[in-house]
């Protein structure tokens, strides 16, 4: 018996099977692979280290909207919060590892007190770990079952890795997207500060040592975006000074980013 795509699709959701939702990302995916040019839909790599003001770039610009957004750290601030209780990283991490430095290289001896405390921030470093690598599975499905369905869709994140990001942009120009970075420089020093500020406010933090490692590859990140996306489709906002001079940044890159939404 020869059924249709609309009845097979009602076989899965409403089967007996345990692999139901599964089996259905299976067919969408295929679907979309199979499925014509994607050519007119646009995907933005927003891109730039945390506290970079990513968030106040899009209200300005008004294209947030336009856009499905992919964050892995949506994911992973709800993992923190619901498993660990806290979404603050950097303080357990940076006193588990200064105490792991003192007892490695001074041999010194943990009170009582301390040792509850070192226990406890270990925990939570290495639980947050594992947190976080979930949290990029679940990320990596939403790219496949949510982004690749034909519509605009940013990825925001740091872009720190130059290979990770390469690999993506090849990946969805290949399948008709039409991409562009829009990348927030903002000091290394400044996006620790608004790190540990975020975390003592109750929102997310990492540690700051990941930010530094981030930081030393931004520069020359630049000049590899700029020639990967072209004139065109790299747009790079300063945030090194006052707020008021982020925002006039911004309006810099406006005609440009208006022009890539309208080609």
């Amino acid at each position: 018996m020869i059924i249709t795509l609309e009845q097979y699709l009602s076989l899965i959701i409403f089967g007996e099977s345990y692999m139901q939702t599964t089996l259905v990302r299976r067919v969408v995916r295929l679907l979309i692979l199979e499925s014509n040019s994607k050519q007119d839909f646009k995907m933005i790599f927003l891109a730039g280290l945390p506290g970079g003001g990513k968030s106040t770039l899009l209200n300005q610009l008004g294209i947030g909207d336009q856009f499905t957004t992919c964050n892995v750290d949506s994911f992973f601030e709800t993992y923190l919060e619901d498993e660990l209780g806290t979404m603050d990283i950097h303080t357990p991490t940076e006193r588990y590892v200064n105490l792991k430095n003192k007892i490695r290289d001074e041999g010194y001896q943990l009170t009582p007190e301390e040792q509850l405390q070192y226990d406890a921030d270990l925990d939570i470093t290495s639980r947050s770990g594992s947190l976080f690598n979930r949290a990029v599975s679940e990320f990596r499905e939403q790219l496949e079952d949510v982004c690749s369905i034909g519509s605009n869709f940013i990825i925001d994140g740091t872009s720190a890795s130059f290979p990770n990001t390469l690999k993506k942009y090849n990946k969805y120009s290949e399948l008709g997207y039409d991409c562009a970075m829009i990348l927030v420089d903002i000091n290394v020093e400044t996006s620790q500060e608004r790190n540990i500020a975020r975390g003592k406010k109750g929102g997310r933090s990492i540690w700051n040592r990941i930010i530094a490692n981030q930081g030393k590859k931004m520069p020359s990140n630049i000049e590899k975006y700029a020639d990967l996306f072209g004139p065109d489709r790299f747009f790079l906002v300063s945030n090194k000074g006052t707020f008021e001079e982020y925002k006039d940044a911004i309006e810099l890159i406006r005609p440009n980013v208006q022009s890539f939404m309208e080609s």
